[in-house]
């Protein structure tokens, strides 16, 4: 039971004395995957430095008496007085809940003989009594003394121990299951909380899974508790989900969601109590990711407001100027009116007033100046308000200030991403307290992504003039994302930059022809002019959004649609409103913009032919599917190559890291890992050993394909058409050895007279020779010294010993155990945050094959930088590398990693972030003394093994140095392999095609043959290439069109040449979860792209992204009609 400490008479508790290997043997009696969970449980109640009795008290319900509790609290904890740690809730379970009865009453009695005299008198024993009287089966006498055996004797015959302390900190999955599904649908106070879906389907596979008989889940090796609490199998525990994680559908803009996100497909919600039970279960990722939305019941049950308008309100001082001593977002439905708002700013800023009317209320839209709320009937939606406007009260009619510096709040900028080196238009979201930094918020990213920098008076006029007017380098302006209205913007900026229909717009060409008021064209135009006189880096087309949702509400803000559609609605709709009653005549739309479509028809029985006229101002051109292909893009990581010259430099062979598209070819379209190896054998001359594949996404790894069948099929390893592999060149064994032979011949390590933190290889008492390390030279004759090593025991855990050992057991390390395996460890980048306070992932995750149990920490070091050295700019470095030289001493290259100036600290985690050596949390955030400070240890001495599934943290001191070097990408071949011509594609569009339908004239049901000819072609041709297969998933192929003299004879029927010119391209980016629209636009002979607001020059056009291309005819054919005097 572990040696109590000498106590004072006076004390109130006891504390248990522990000794160094009571911690791993109170956790070797769990299996791992439980004590992984139960660490989990730890952390989901947020440790301050451990629990307090509060969250300890929720950890272990089943103790009743919060006064014993707290006294196994003190008793058990480590090092806090009023807190328990991990390592101390692990004793109180082993030793205390675990113990069976005899053990639960030797603590007892141990928690209540404060004077430690081996005795409880009177005055202990009725403190007993009076804490603990749930525990009594009867009514028991007062005032009696006990010896320790006779207090046994009594508590076995008179405390219901079993009954009251049984151990049961986790329900079973099937327990979860039916608590979820009892509270999941139970909405208190209108209010749910939103949950990833993504998160969720792993909560229910998981509790959905059969549970395992609870006898099998403790290892044989293992000393088995005496209380059946391990109630799940090792598989479930291992099914067992992380962290609630609602990053996927996190939006713009702190507690918002992702515009795309829909209910049901992206997320669940559940009610509050529901929600409580999953947070004390699992925790979450991040606070800020925590979504609570508000409903209300109708007659088709409770609608939640998905989408409520973020706002961000600051106090102003006397003087109305902003006070950022506090930032507040709040939420507001689209009804909520300014009454509302200035509700819950009273509310918020605690301002005590009768009826509020020496208060203004005051709003600022981003990116333009604070304006005065006149109306405070007027509501959210009518206002035009978005997620991300700012509020505030002022007192005396004083108009809020919010200027610092030449920072102005709310304003955009073009400033460089410091985690990308880009350029990007960044918004002045709030500056600290002490106005020295301004925290901006890169437009269109997420709220994860916000930086800070420096507020610098020499950095104010450059910042300022991006602020006061455009960039340099943009001329023209952009428009601003309203929610979800990428689409919109994309097509208005073609459509309005189209050259004979912007004069149509700019001199109100439509004014004699409308009746209506209100009118889209006029709205247009008006956004047109707007846009040619202003000198503002974007404009919002808020009003002619307004007026089109009035039209057609299914256009309003935050529902995605398709630019095609929406461009073919407003052509419509504007030539509806030109033509007024007369229907039949042309208007400037279809002078431009529409063309004469003719599909014949010729039935293969009769010989029966028909002819269908069509007329459409989009010409939608089907792109054919490829069969038997398929198409894998390769993140190629070449390995480091080795020169064996004299010198035996390091040489790096290739610094880039090459981005290939490959395709594979089989005329059954079944493809499996022998085709991809075969193919990779082929490009790259790499046979199947030396290298491995592996998945990642966002900086870290979803997948890492080892051992896999070479049979198995592509498609059931997740691997699907259009993913991208992460390769990586891992070299052979024979090489791998090399590599070690050629980096160990870098350091001497002593044969004798041996120091502190020496590696050696010494004789243990069982005459076995082991690695260890030299932590104590005992001065003594002869000397001794007190030695670290691993041991590997029998369940797969390996503990910390030490040995004193005589100086001729020891050898030169190495000398004795040479035998070594190469492991393959992959390796995470983070970089400090100095804004959050935390580590954050940068750069691509790669795969070492290291010898990790054989090297030292220096040999681990020059591993990983010559590796890291081959795609990190480490000509950035401010420390200046020694391998430059043949001759590099060991002395020159310890200097080199422990210079202060080094940009990153390597950490060795295990899969839940748990350091091998301290076997302590390292957190991304909130480090505290009970979390691993950061390790660098040599790694003999650290726990590898296939449970803990370890990995390396480079933790990187400043985002500069961790750049990647440019990814090179070989697009000319990639357009080969997926090459496939527009002229091709206009050819196949009017090749004969065959469909099976009964015949108009003589009504057999046979073959009808179809031509579709492009018949008369209009001024303006606008193409829809439909790359999208029959399920709607996309094709992707690389369509190469002209930028000018686009010849379109082959899908006439006349074959009369006719040739146009392009002058915009809307671009459709599809991602994982959403869809993006973009356009190139051509000015002046230079082509712009229009991402909402951003605006930037751009030289290359043609991209596998291109959706509409615009083209205009050269010169109009002689046979037409149209006369273009009237737009000129």
């Amino acid at each position: 039971m572990g040696v109590c400490c000498q106590k004072n008479k006076k004390s109130e508790f006891t504390q248990y004395q522990h000794m160094e290997e009571d911690i791993w043997k109170s956790k070797a009696i769990f299996p791992d995957q439980y004590l992984k969970v139960l660490e989990q449980r730890y952390y989901a109640l947020q440790p301050e430095y451990g629990l307090n009795l509060e969250k300890l008290s929720r950890l272990i319900p089943n103790i009743k008496s919060k006064h014993l509790l707290n006294r196994l609290l003190k008793y058990f904890n480590m090092k806090m007085e009023d807190q328990i740690d991990f390592n101390g809730i692990c004793l109180l379970i082993s030793k205390f809940l675990n113990a069976g009865q005899t053990g639960k009453i030797e603590i007892l009695f141990q928690l209540y003989d404060l004077d430690n005299d081996q005795m409880l008198d009177s005055k202990e024993f009725n403190l007993f009594i009076q804490e603990n009287d749930n525990l009594l089966d009867q009514s028991t006498r007062r005032n009696q003394n006990f010896t320790r055996s006779k207090f046994k004797t009594w508590a076995e015959g008179n405390l219901k121990l079993d009954k009251t302390m049984s151990f049961k900190i986790f329900l079973r999955p099937d327990q979860e299951k039916q608590m979820i599904e009892q509270l999941k649908d139970q909405i208190k106070n209108d209010k749910v909380y939103i949950i990833s879906s993504k998160w969720w389907d792993n909560w229910k596979q998981y509790v959905n899974m059969a549970t395992a008989n609870p006898g099998q889940q403790i290892d044989d090796v293992t000393q088995k508790p005496q209380q059946e609490f391990i109630e799940i199998s090792s598989q479930l525990w291992l099914a067992r989900p992380g962290p609630i994680d609602n990053r996927d559908i996190a939006g713009e803009y702190e507690g918002e969601l992702k515009l795309q996100a829909k209910q049901k497909c992206d997320f669940q919600e559940v009610g509050e109590d529901a929600w409580k039970e999953l947070l004390s279960w699992y925790g979450i990722t991040d606070k800020r990711l925590e979504f609570k939305r508000r409903g209300k019941f109708d007659k088709d049950g409770f609608k939640i407001e998905v989408h409520p308008t973020i706002i961000q309100a600051f106090e102003t001082d006397a003087n109305g100027i902003v006070q950022y001593k506090k930032w507040f977002k709040l939420k507001m439905s689209e009804d909520s009116t300014m009454h509302d708002v200035r509700r819950k700013l009273f509310q918020k800023f605690q301002i005590k007033t009768i009826n509020g009317s020496e208060y203004l209320l005051y709003k600022m839209k981003i990116n333009e100046d604070w304006e005065l709320i006149l109306d405070l009937d007027d509501n959210i939606s009518s206002l035009n308000i978005t997620s991300g406007t700012y509020f505030t009260l002022t007192k005396l009619k004083q108009k809020p200030k919010s200027k610092v510096g030449n920072w102005q709040l709310g304003q955009k900028s073009l400033i460089e991403d410091p985690s990308q080196r880009v350029e990007k238009m960044c918004l002045a979201q709030r500056f600290t307290e002490d106005l020295k930094y301004v925290i901006l918020h890169i437009e269109g990213q997420s709220f994860f992504d916000d930086f800070q920098l420096e507020i610098k008076e020499n950095h104010g006029a450059q910042f300022n003039s991006y602020i006061q007017g455009r960039s340099y380098n943009i001329k023209y302006p952009g428009l601003q994302n309203l929610g979800n209205t990428c689409y919109m913007n994309a097509a208005l900026q073609c459509l309005i930059n189209t050259k004979y229909f912007f004069n149509f717009l700019f001199n109100e060409g439509y004014k004699n022809k409308v009746k209506v008021n209100n009118s889209l064209v006029q709205h247009l135009s008006s956004l047109a002019k707007e846009m040619t006189q202003t000198a503002e880096l974007s404009i919002s087309p808020s009003v002619f959004q307004n007026a089109l949702v009035r039209i057609c509400p299914r256009f309003k803000m935050y529902e995605a649609q398709d630019a095609d559609e929406f461009l073919d609605y407003l052509l419509t709709q504007i030539s509806d409103e030109l033509k007024g009653y007369d229907t039949q005549q042309d208007t400037v739309i279809e002078t431009l913009f529409q063309g004469d479509y003719l599909t014949q028809k010729q039935c293969s029985s009769c010989q029966y032919e028909m002819n269908e006229p069509e007329k459409n101002k989009i010409f939608r051109l089907k792109i054919q599917e490829e069969a038997g292909v398929f198409k894998l893009r390769l993140l190629i990581f070449m390995k480091l190559k080795f020169i064996y010259d004299r010198d035996e430099q390091f040489v790096v062979n290739q610094k880039d890291l090459l981005k290939k598209t490959i395709i594979l070819t089989k005329n059954d379209g079944s493809f499996t890992m022998r085709d991809l190896y075969e193919k990779i054998n082929s490009i790259l001359g790499l046979a199947q050993n030396e290298y491995e594949f592996a998945r990642s996404y966002k900086k870290e790894f979803i997948k890492i394909f080892i051992n896999i069948d070479e049979n198995q099929e592509l498609t059931k390893l997740g691997i699907n058409q259009n993913k991208t592999l992460n390769l990586y060149q891992l070299g052979s064994i024979h090489q791998a050895e090399r590599e070690f032979e050629t980096i160990s011949q870098m350091f001497n390590y002593p044969s004798q007279d041996f120091k502190l933190n020496d590696l050696i290889n010494f004789l243990d008492p069982n005459n076995q020779w082991k690695q260890g390390k030299i932590v104590q030279v005992i001065q003594s004759n002869p000397i001794k010294y007190k030695i670290l090593y691993r041991l590997q025991q029998q369940n797969n855990n390996q503990k910390q010993f030490e040995y004193i050992m005589d100086k001729q057991k020891i050898v030169k390390f190495r000398e004795k155990i040479k035998h070594h395996t190469h492991e393959k460890v992959p390796l995470l980048h983070y970089y400090f945050n100095t804004f959050k306070k935390q580590y954050n992932l940068t750069l691509k995750p790669i795969i070492l094959l290291l010898p990790i149990q054989s090297l030292s920490l220096l040999e681990l070091k020059v591993y990983i930088y010559k590796q890291v050295s081959r795609f990190i700019n480490i000509t950035h470095f401010n420390v200046q590398s020694p391998f430059k030289s043949s001759n590099v001493s060991q002395q020159e290259i310890c200097n080199f990693f422990s210079n202060p100036s080094f940009p990153y600290k390597i950490r060795v985690l295990d899969q839940n972030r748990k350091c091998l050596f301290c076997e302590n949390i390292r957190p991304h955030n909130n480090i505290t003394q009970s979390h691993c400070m950061g390790c660098e240890e040599d790694p003999i001495l650290l726990n590898f093994d296939q449970f803990t599934k370890p990995s390396i943290i480079l933790e990187w001191k400043e985002i500069k140095f961790a750049k990647i070097l440019e990814k090179r990408k070989d697009e000319l071949e990639e357009r080969s392999l997926i090459h496939l011509r527009l002229q091709k594609c206009l050819e196949k569009s009017a090749e004969d095609t065959f469909i099976t339908q009964e015949c108009f004239s003589c009504r057999q049901n046979t073959q009808i043959r179809n031509n579709s000819y492009l018949n008369k072609p209009p001024i303006m041709l606008i193409i829809n290439l439909q790359k999208y297969k029959s399920n709607g998933e996309q094709i992707e192929r690389y369509i190469d069109f002209p930028l000018n003299s686009l010849d379109i004879k082959d899908c006439r029927r006349s074959k009369q040449p006719v040739l146009y010119d392009l002058y915009a391209v809307i671009n459709n980016k599809r991602g994982r979860d959403i869809t993006h629209y973009t356009a190139y636009v051509k000015k002046k002979d230079e082509w712009y792209e229009f991402d909402d607001s951003n605006v930037q020059k751009v030289r290359e056009v043609q991209t596998k992204n291109a959706y509409l291309l615009f083209y205009t005819i050269q010169e109009i054919p002689e046979d037409s009609d149209i006369s273009l005097l009237n737009f000129k």
